[in-house]
């Protein structure tokens, strides 16, 4: 994990204070610990923090062209390099080192703002063409790495986290009070927007280009637009397998030690059997559990798997105490609420790895990839009796039932009756419902609850609207 920030003045004849430059990168140390750079350029600014992973010599930044006139900051790993490297470098492309990262700044110099459709990995960067006076930021295509952004009168600024936003003097810390309801409903602001007035995140599989002539924002990857591929249960199966072990292998690109997350559910057993068993790796693997909480610990379950599978197995055990010294820290790391508990423990158990591995493999995602939550299940459900019990589509029967239900899960399973498949499932990972605001905010506040989000995943969910229920969901 690296990090990075920079500026953009509206002045071309303005200089940036290089002390305000150097402030902002230094509230990214901690994601950065191995090495700190900056440059200047008139009325653009970069700095970087970095965490040494691939070429732990060579790789400062920010980092440049071999005629110093385009320059990259850059937090991620670009798994496809060594081939993109090749491919430029018979386009006649020269490289100094070999940094994952000197393929942007040569990748931009043939593709120009297409560079992030060439690329496979996690990513946010900055590419500065000097000669032009012209900024590309872009962030990877399911937006794993962060990338925040904000202008006032002009002035541009964007980095890895919002801490060093604030701290270029640009842009000031004021909560956006028309977002509350969005995080209340969801536990997350969706899209561009943040819990900060004026701070925004750039999307996933967007990039944004900054110039003289203004400011543009591309979408260049949309999941909704993978192609359906209708295969045998045999061929599906193989090929499954092939992409996880292609996956997992080229997550082993890193030159310092490397190990798994392992909580023993089936995501990172798999990623963890996948290194053992398909790729031959020896593998350090390491799992948090409560002290006083025995029945939520994964333990017993990562301890298995590890044993089956021959790891190093490290165990970490959280205290009560442990959890709530740990709730402020992380809430500075996060910058903006958070609802998953789980955070602290994985905060915790990251502290204890790292005296063991730098780059930590983990199952993230694979609920959502593979239909795992009970939320698909429930939905239709549900969709069966909003068709066999249809008097509760209408909006006086529930008025009239609502009353008599004494408790908000079932006024809630009420309310989702009367929505189509899209409206429950934009509300049924949450806990807020019509009835619930109604009952929860002030009356100047309820005005307009919950259009931001209804507008959001009305958005979403029209781009798959021809896919079947489970695709669409």
């Amino acid at each position: 994990m690296c990090g990075f920030a920079g500026l953009r003045l509206a002045d071309p004849e303005a200089r940036v204070q290089e002390e305000a430059l150097h402030a902002m990168g230094r509230v990214l140390r901690h994601r950065g610990p191995d090495g700190e750079g900056q440059r200047t350029f008139g009325r653009v600014g970069l700095a970087h923090r970095r965490l040494s992973i691939i070429a732990l010599k060579g790789g400062a930044q920010p980092m440049c062209n071999e005629d110093g006139s385009v320059w990259v900051v850059y937090n991620g790993e670009i798994y496809n390099f060594p081939t993109l490297r090749t491919e430029l470098m018979e386009a006649g492309h020269v490289f100094a080192t070999r940094c994952d990262t000197e393929v942007l700044v040569h990748g931009y110099e043939e593709w120009g703002d297409q560079l992030p459709e060439h690329l496979r990995g996690m990513f946010a960067f900055a590419v500065y063409d000097e000669p032009r006076d012209r900024l590309l930021l872009a962030r990877d295509r399911l937006g794993i790495k962060p990338l925040y952004y904000a202008q006032a009168d002009g002035n541009w600024v964007f980095g890895s986290e919002i801490r060093a936003l604030l701290r270029s003097g640009i842009v000031r810390a004021a909560p956006d009070l028309n977002l509350i309801d969005a995080f209340v409903t969801l536990g997350y602001v969706p899209g561009r927007d943040t819990l900060f007035e004026g701070i925004c995140k750039l999307r996933p599989g967007h990039s944004l280009t900054i110039d003289d002539l203004g400011v543009s924002e591309q979408r260049y990857w949309n999941l909704s637009q993978a192609p359906r591929q209708e295969v045998g249960y045999e061929d599906a199966k193989q090929g499954l397998l092939d992409l996880l072990c292609g996956t997992v292998e080229d997550h082993l690109i890193s030159d310092v030690p490397l190990g798994v997350f392992l909580s023993g559910g089936v995501d990172s057993s798999a990623v963890t059997a996948i290194l053992r068993r398909e790729l031959g790796r020896d593998v350090a693997t390491f799992s948090v559990g409560y002290d006083d909480d025995p029945e939520s610990s994964e333990l017993g379950h990562a301890s298995a798997v590890a044993k089956a599978l021959g790891t190093e197995h490290h165990e970490f055990l959280l205290t009560h105490e442990d959890f709530f010294e740990n709730v402020d820290a992380l809430l500075e790391h996060a910058e903006e609420p958070l609802v998953e508990s789980a955070a602290v423990a994985l905060l915790q158990l990251s502290r204890y790895t790292k005296q063991h591995a730098t780059v930590l493999l983990s199952g993230e995602g694979a609920d959502e990839v593979f239909a795992g939550y009970d939320l698909y299940g429930r939905n239709f459900q549900l969709e069966r009796l909003r068709k066999l019990a249809f008097p509760l589509r209408s909006g006086a029967v529930r008025a009239l039932l609502k009353p008599l239900l004494r408790t908000e899960r079932l006024r809630k399973y009420l309310d989702w009756t009367g929505m189509t498949l899209n409206g429950r499932y934009r509300g049924i990972s949450n806990d807020v419902t019509p009835s619930i605001r109604d009952a929860m905010y002030v009356p100047e506040f309820r005005a307009g609850a919950g259009r931001f989000v209804d507008e959001h995943f009305g958005a979403l969910l029209a781009e798959v609207a021809e896919r079947d229920p489970l695709a669409r969901m």
